[in-house]
């Protein structure tokens, strides 16, 4: 990659995390609303739970180190089940 590349590649990563950030307590209000079968619940097979797009638009989503420091903030039910990367 070159220097100009890589400064806004880098741009974008800190917009997206400060994006991220700034919207995180409205999306853990909603998931509070939900139940756990909610959370996962698709309208059919083509789709995604809610909690799949929460799992990965969060910072270092499952399957990395990061992943418990990313969630550790949402609610109990909100906290994605061992597995749930294998389908919803």
């Amino acid at each position: 990659m070159k220097a100009n590349e890589l400064t806004l590649a880098e741009a974008f990563r800190k917009e997206a995390v400060s994006g991220f950030e700034k919207y995180l307590p409205r999306i853990v209000d909603c998931l509070e609303l939900l139940s756990e079968e909610e959370i996962w619940w698709r309208p059919n097979e083509a789709s995604n739970s809610a909690g799949n797009l929460v799992l990965r638009s969060s910072p270092g989503w499952a399957g990395s180190p990061t992943h418990a420091s990313a969630t550790k903030n949402l609610p109990s039910v909100a906290r994605f089940p061992a597995g749930c990367l294998s389908g919803d």
